[in-house]
This record gives structure tokens, sequence and C-alpha cells, in this order.
């Protein structure tokens, strides 16, 4: 049983007409977050989500917002969307491996982003083993159902998830 039930896996047409679009901020393959190596992710400490077995080499905006803190040497990322969403992109990456080969922070703390905006770019070429990222709803109690439509996803292109309000 999944610890993550707001998150609902749906068809792309189920999905059309509803709820805020977020953008997937890295391309690869969707998994559930409970197989997230890291229990703080995989448990829902932090709120709910996706991980993804990245294929990328950088991270984009979601959404149009505003981006919280850059931390972990540009392997965490915190948004706050203009509507209040608040979202956590996160790499799980072996620490030998920092810094990361050819890390650059685009786009740094308090800076507005557009969606699709590249905020940090990465080499993945030098870094063997498969990298596990989350993408963390944070303030995912003020909200309704969270859709996700795809298995495999690209950057800047795919739709990652359609967040709904709160039934009152």
């Amino acid at each position: 049983m999944s610890i993550h039930k707001q998150i609902i896996f749906a068809t792309q047409q189920q999905v059309v007409n509803l709820g805020f679009p977020v953008m997937s901020p890295l391309s690869g393959r969707i998994k559930p977050l409970e197989e997230h190596p890291e229990v703080i992710f995989s448990s829902g400490a932090l709120g709910c989500g996706l991980a993804l077995e990245i294929s990328s080499h950088k991270i984009i905006a979601p959404f149009d917002g505003i981006i919280e803190k850059v931390k972990m040497g540009g392997t965490e990322v915190y948004f706050k969307a203009r509507n209040g969403l608040r979202l956590l992109v996160a790499l799980n990456i072996d620490p030998s491996y920092f810094p990361l080969p050819g890390l650059a922070i685009i786009k740094h703390e308090n800076q507005n982003v557009k969606a699709s905006e590249a905020i940090v770019h990465f080499d993945l070429r030098k870094v063997p083993t498969p990298i596990i990222a989350s993408v963390t709803i944070l303030n995912y109690q003020k909200l309704g159902a969270i859709y996700y439509s795809h298995n495999q996803i690209t950057a800047g292109e795919d739709v990652l998830f359609k967040v709904t309000a709160k039934k009152r």
C-alpha cells in the first residue's frame, strides 16, 4: 500500500482539464517515491511526490515562480510557485562525487524563474551509478489529489504533476 495516497496515476486524457500543471524539472524514468534510497524521502517525512532515475544533465524550473533555496552544492533546489505551491528537487548522489563534474548553478536563491528555464547544469557521464532524484511537494497537506500520467518523462516538455485544490 502506498504511503503517498495523494499521488495518483491517471491518463493524460483523464487529467487534461484538471489542476495546476507542474512541468518535469528532470528527465528520466518515474518510480514511486517509496523506492527512493533515502528514508527522509521514501517515508514521506518531507512531503509527497515521485522519484526519478534521471537521464538528463540539468534541473529546470517546473513552473513560474521563485527559487527559495539552492543547497548541497546545487543538488537540492527549493521552488515556490506564484500560487504558493512549494517543491523540492533533490538528487541523491554519493558524496564521493562532489563537487559534481561540470556543475554550473545558473539561477540562485530569491531569483524569479519561468517554467522550463535552466537552473542547474551538471555532467552525469562521470558519475557511474544511476542517480535517483526526488520531486517532492512540500506543502501537500493544503492540496487535493496530485496526478501524474507518465512512466518516462522529459524535462521542460512533459507535465510531471497536475495538482488539484483540496475539496472543502
